[in-house]
């Protein structure tokens, strides 16, 4: 899955199971199905709720703004070299 933002990498990781995304659609009184799309990378949060998922998951508001890490799983194999 290619991700837009760190920030729906990290949430759809998710550091704290605690927080599920319907826990977290409750707290941001948003419909469970919306924090979906923000994870599956169809949409991004509106900008004026990224200090309250911040608050909710420990997810930096930054993250949400910046491309997402580079997964070393997604790399493919480092080539051979005869030597």
């Amino acid at each position: 899955m290619a991700y837009r933002s760190e920030g729906q990498r990290r949430l759809a990781q998710h550091t704290r199971p605690q927080v599920t995304q319907s826990a977290l659609a409750d707290a941001l009184g948003v419909a469970p199905a919306t924090v979906s799309l923000w994870v599956s990378g169809a949409h991004r949060p509106p900008i004026e709720r990224l200090l309250e998922i911040e608050r909710e998951t420990g997810i930096s508001a930054a993250d949400w703004l910046r491309p997402p890490a580079e997964d070393p799983a997604d790399d493919p194999e480092p080539d051979q070299q005869a030597g």
